[in-house]
């Protein structure tokens, strides 16, 4: 069975999201963006994705960054 690319689970409106990014769970979030648009004057193909997490895997920490801009490139 192949794991979704990206998951986003909310228990609550007011809750933290949990996030899943190629099957493993982000954690040190920053900030979530996801925006997908239908119907509009001007489609967007796919959705527009921002995330940023912080990375403690090294003594030192870094912000890293997921994303996708349908409009503008990717980013990883």
């Amino acid at each position: 069975m192949t794991k979704p690319l990206l998951a986003i689970e909310l228990e609550t409106i007011d809750s933290v999201p949990k996030v899943y990014y190629k099957g493993e769970e982000i954690t040190g979030k920053v900030h979530i963006g996801f925006a997908w648009a239908t119907q509009t004057y001007q489609a967007i193909p796919s959705p527009m994705i921002d995330i940023k997490y912080v990375d403690t895997s090294s003594n030192r920490p870094n912000i890293i960054s997921i994303g996708h801009n349908p409009l503008g490139g990717d980013q990883s």
